[in-house]
């Protein structure tokens, strides 16, 4: 999927740009918080997001054309059901720092960055106070537009106990890896059975870009559904 458009003016100094996006503005400056590279001015992911936010689509996935291990990931998410407390904090926010937090590090030779938001279009959540199994459900073909919705349970219908905050982001970033285009794997990481290596990894990256790259879903890794 094509990055958010954003447009950009050069300042009458040559070391500025001002960026407009959606009635905001951020301006960056070679050496403060931006970097002046043949010609090209780049500045962290962050800046955009503080000023711009997450965006207006459901899920974007953005690999720099011109630093490629570098990656970003914006999605918006529409809660529903249960938002009670958990360790401090409520499930929503759970939910998105665990998405965040998962996917968002340096994966050996991937640089990735990812944004967890909210809109009223964003991809559906359904967070059930129960035991249960969380899922993902795809409906129609898989795109970035059509990412599928989500399924949250508070706890573990297999382990018959309830999550604490980090474990149920940890659930939330494996049913997020769906929405990604990504398929339950039988080894280790974001993908693979809980109990084994869970942290997302270098792998998950490369289905990530195969994915990005295809515009195709990954395809069938020929496993049962993992029970997480």
């Amino acid at each position: 999927m094509l990055p958010l458009v954003y447009r950009s003016t050069p300042h009458h100094e040559v070391n500025k740009w001002a960026i407009y996006w959606g009635g905001n503005s951020l301006w960056i400056t070679a050496g403060v918080n931006g970097n002046m590279i043949d010609g090209r001015m780049f500045a962290d992911d962050s800046l955009f997001i503080g000023a711009f936010g997450t965006g207006r689509d459901k899920l974007v996935v953005y690999r720099d054309p011109y630093l490629k291990n570098n990656i970003s990931i914006r999605a918006n998410f529409n809660f529903k059901g249960y938002n009670g407390e958990i360790n401090g904090m409520t499930y929503r926010e759970a939910f998105l720092k665990g998405i965040e937090k998962n996917w968002s590090d340096t994966f050996e030779d991937y640089n990735v960055s990812t944004y967890a938001g909210t809109r009223i279009d964003g991809i559906s959540v359904n967070i059930i106070n129960g035991l249960g199994q969380s899922k993902h459900t795809q409906i129609g073909f898989w795109s970035y537009n059509n990412p599928g919705s989500l399924t949250m349970y508070t706890g573990s219908d297999v382990r018959r106990a309830y999550w604490d905050a980090d474990s149920f982001g940890l659930v939330a970033a494996h049913e997020f890896g769906h929405n990604l285009g990504l398929r339950d794997v039988s080894f280790g990481g974001i993908m693979g059975p809980l109990g084994l290596d869970t942290a997302v990894n270098k792998y998950n990256i490369s289905d990530l870009l195969n994915v990005y790259n295809t515009g195709k879903r990954q395809k069938s890794t020929r496993v049962n559904t993992i029970r997480w």
